[in-house]
């Protein structure tokens, strides 16, 4: 007895005109599910036809059922549909295309809690704002010279300010952050961004310039400022 040869009865089955109609109608019911969102890729489902027809795609004639249901013959099915399968034919899974409705979006409420710290954030703004009207006293130079402000510091933060502040380098390269005198000119440096600053000497009162600003022309002032005759 000559062995069978499946898959070529297989390919000539699916080749016949009236199978090839069938498998299309199968795909187009397959793709209504799909898109209707009742099945997808890789789910072990089938389009079930109440009625066997694969070519009647009425919305009312599809269901989804398990693959074993669907691809068992019709003959040796047990008349109703397994447990695990869906459709208009199982009461209770409201799967009937036919009354299928589109899933609305559920607006997500806002919690009280979250209310709450709302208008707490009215309240914490004022509080902010009160606070920030607070007026800080500005330090006041101790003296000016050529209506720039002179602060006099010791000899140690005199040598540390000898090469002036450039834009973008520290203040503790400069001044003695911790000091007196040193918070001093920073607080003053900081309120007033594009002030020049004089440092002098509290012993001999020699002076030089911590932060100058350039020319409108762009040239570059002296740095150093000495009180009394140039050596």
């Amino acid at each position: 007895m000559a062995e069978r040869n499946y898959r070529k009865e297989y390919d000539n089955y699916h080749s016949q005109p009236e199978q090839r109609v069938r498998n299309a109608a199968r795909l187009r019911a397959r793709r209504l599910m799909v898109k209707k969102g009742k099945v997808k890729k890789d789910d072990k489902k089938d389009v079930h036809h109440k009625d066997n027809d694969p070519t009647n795609n009425d919305t009312g004639n599809l269901s989804v059922t398990t693959q074993k249901y669907n691809r068992t013959e019709p003959r040796m099915r047990k008349e109703d549909a397994p447990t695990n399968a869906t459709g208009s034919n199982v009461p209770g899974t409201g799967d009937n295309v036919a009354t299928w409705k589109k899933n609305k979006k559920k607006k997500k409420k806002v919690k009280s809690k979250y209310k709450d710290k709302k208008d707490k954030t009215w309240e914490s703004s004022e509080v902010e704002e009160s606070v920030d009207t607070v007026e800080v006293p500005i330090p006041t130079p101790d003296t000016t010279f050529a209506s720039m402000p002179v602060f006099k510091v010791p000899d140690a933060e005199f040598s540390k300010c000898k090469f002036g502040k450039s834009k973008f380098s520290r203040w503790a390269r400069h001044i003695d952050t911790e000091s007196e005198t040193g918070k001093k000119i920073y607080a003053y440096a900081k309120q007033n961004p594009k002030k020049s600053i004089i440092v002098q000497h509290d012993k001999n009162g020699h002076m030089l310039y911590l932060r100058k600003y350039s020319k409108s022309d762009g040239t570059k002032s002296g740095i150093m400022v000495k009180k009394g005759d140039k050596k």
